[in-house]
Formats: C-alpha cells, sequence, structure tokens
C-alpha cells in the first residue's frame, strides 16, 4: 500500500510535468487526454496550479474505487500528506 501512494504522490506528478512542456511545442489549443483515472485527481489539480484550463469528461468509467488498490493507495497518500513532500530519495533530495 505505502510502495503504491509512494508512486501516487510522487512518480505521477513527474511523469505529468512533461505534459504542459509538450502542449507548449503545438499551436493547438484543444487537446484531448485519455488517461487513467487516478491521475484525474492528480492531473488535473497540477493544470490547475499551471493555470491551464481542463474539463474532466468522464471519471470512473469501468472502475470500482471501492475495489481497487490504487484508490486505497491514493487515499493513503491524502490522508498521509505525501503529496508536496520533497524529502524523498526519488525526488533527487
Amino acid at each position: 500500500m505505502v510502495a503504491r501512494a509512494h508512486e501516487t504522490a510522487h512518480q505521477f506528478p513527474i511523469r505529468e510535468r512533461l505534459w504542459p512542456t509538450e502542449l507548449k511545442r503545438t499551436t493547438s489549443t484543444n487537446i484531448l487526454f485519455v488517461c487513467g483515472d487516478i491521475h484525474l485527481y492528480t492531473f488535473t489539480n497540477f493544470l490547475a496550479a499551471e493555470k491551464i484550463s481542463s474539463t474532466v469528461f468522464g471519471r470512473g468509467i469501468s472502475v470500482n474505487p471501492s475495489n481497487d488498490i490504487e484508490y486505497e493507495a491514493l487515499q493513503y497518500a491524502q490522508d498521509n500528506d505525501m503529496f508536496g513532500k520533497t524529502d524523498c530519495f526519488c525526488l533527487g533530495s
């Protein structure tokens, strides 16, 4: 559980930071992202912090959050304030 929470809180944001950089390479204004449901919690927060507007067209498609370890890991990361921590070995500090 802790390992999955760690991945959600630290590794997802590292990977998600790639997309705004890539978006700057295009002149398109409407871009469709298809991603896993857990990313909707983390990536939309990141976009909002970067002042990039977004619209979510669907959540929880074909998933049961009450029966999925990834949702439990997300909850664990939120409950233990793992997001935004910068003193983790994976973040290079």
